[in-house]
């Protein structure tokens, strides 16, 4: 391993999960893990979240040890892999399986190691399958959608990419597993930093290898190839420009706004005042009309309403304190995305009926539970779904009239339920538990 120091600078308006290498040893943070239990008394850590939580400016350092084999290291790494491993990561489904071993053994045929059928199949993802964001098809109800990327429709992103993988990859008897997080995003010479953004976001396999552990693959088409050395490396040139990179983002600055006061005559007479009183109301409301649309204009056009919250963190942090909740809250609504402010309504309305889920939680989850908990609004939180999941995980456009009408509805079925039906809506609650 590489031992290597970051300091990471987050922009985000507000968040609770801390970006690290898998292998974070120390981090200036408290916070907490979140852990699956495996066999054997192990633990397997999923992620690390920050508490008290992040928001934009928030700065911490990590220490982390990246790992660095060889060709030749990974090559000869076997294939005796502990219980824990193959308890958790050989896994297929047993309707895919058929298609997908036919598939792999194909792939790998003049594959000696597990190595050699990793790059086999990382290489035969990134020639047959197309990257492409939005998947203007989908498959018919009847078809799973990873065989039907896999071996019809031949184009998708990086879910897609590494799930084919991590499950290729099963049907041979090698652990793979499928990692969440971000890539490297663009580096700044200028400043020696990486600035990575949402745009980044990105999903890759991982294969154990023993003696070494996981290990990345890159078979995404948009991202480039991951290189290994083939010989070690020198210790002490291997960490070169690996050591305090800060990973940040453009910050937005605020200019402040004039203010505007109507001065008015003072040596003006009662009279004239009062023969005036008959256009001047008119003069001030067609003023008045044209300030507000005046601030509409410049708040669409210089995005006022995301930048103030920004500014006012900004003024807060300079002085050495934490913003109040409410203005974290505020910068974080200002980044949300149509559909992802419609789906807000199904937490909102669970925070008024005393639903507490865990940061582990899906939105398919969350669902269900409202769902038990307010019946009467389950059409309602259906819909809010299917347009929130096809905003964020299949990258079609949302209906989003009807997820704003479906939003309003379950907001108000929500209320009411608060104030006429408090007790039926405490039972079901402490008899419901996040799967």
């Amino acid at each position: 391993r590489l031992p290597v120091k970051l300091k990471i600078t987050i922009n985000f308006s507000k968040q609770d999960l801390i970006y690290a290498p898998a292998e974070a040893t120390w981090m200036s943070r408290p916070g907490k893990l979140l852990v699956a239990s495996m066999n054997a008394g192990h633990q397997e850590t999923l992620g690390l979240i920050a508490n008290p939580g992040l928001v934009a400016g928030n700065s911490y350092e990590v220490r982390a040890l990246i790992a660095a084999p060889t060709v030749e290291d990974l090559r000869n790494a076997g294939s005796a892999y502990p219980d824990w491993v193959t308890a958790r990561y050989l896994q297929v489904p047993e309707k895919l399986e058929p298609q997908l071993k036919a598939l792999a053994e194909k792939i790998t045929a003049a594959s000696a190691t597990p190595f050699d059928q990793a790059q086999a199949i990382t290489a035969y993802l990134r020639e047959t399958i197309e990257y492409q964001t939005n998947l203007a098809e989908v498959p018919s109800s009847a078809q799973d959608p990873l065989l039907w990327v896999l071996f019809d429709y031949k184009k998708g992103f990086c879910v897609y990419y590494a799930s084919a993988e991590v499950l290729l990859l099963r049907t041979l008897g090698i652990p793979a597993r499928m990692a969440v997080g971000f890539a490297q995003g663009t580096y700044d010479p200028s400043r020696g930093r990486y600035i990575v953004t949402h745009l980044n976001a990105h999903a890759w396999p991982e294969v154990y290898f023993p003696g070494i552990g996981w290990v990345e693959f890159e078979p995404t088409g948009n991202q480039d190839p991951l290189t290994r050395p083939s010989a070690p490396r020198d210790a002490d040139s291997s960490t070169s420009g690996l050591t305090n990179p800060s990973l940040t983002q453009r910050d937005d600055d605020l200019d402040n706004a004039a203010g505007f006061e109507p001065d008015e005559d003072a040596t003006q007479t009662e009279t004239t005042r009062t023969s005036a009183n008959g256009w001047i109301k008119y003069l001030y409301f067609g003023l008045g009309l044209g300030l507000m649309g005046l601030l509409v204009f410049t708040s669409r056009r210089y995005a006022f309403t995301r930048k103030i919250p920004l500014f006012l963190i900004s003024r807060y942090q300079k002085h050495g304190s934490a913003p109040p909740h409410w203005i974290a809250y505020w910068a974080y609504w200002t980044e949300l995305n149509p559909a992802e402010r419609t789906y807000q309504s199904l937490h909102l309305s669970a925070w008024w009926l005393g639903l507490k889920p865990p940061l582990s939680a899906t939105p398919q989850a969350r669902a269900a539970v409202l769902k038990k908990v307010l019946p009467e609004a389950v059409a309602e939180i259906d819909e809010t779904l299917k347009q929130y999941q096809s905003v964020a995980f299949a990258a079609r456009p949302a209906d989003l009239k009807s997820a704003r009408r479906a939003g309003w509805r379950i907001l108000l079925k929500a209320w009411q339920a608060r104030a006429f039906h408090y007790k039926e809506i405490s039972k079901r609650r402490y008899n419901i538990r996040y799967e």
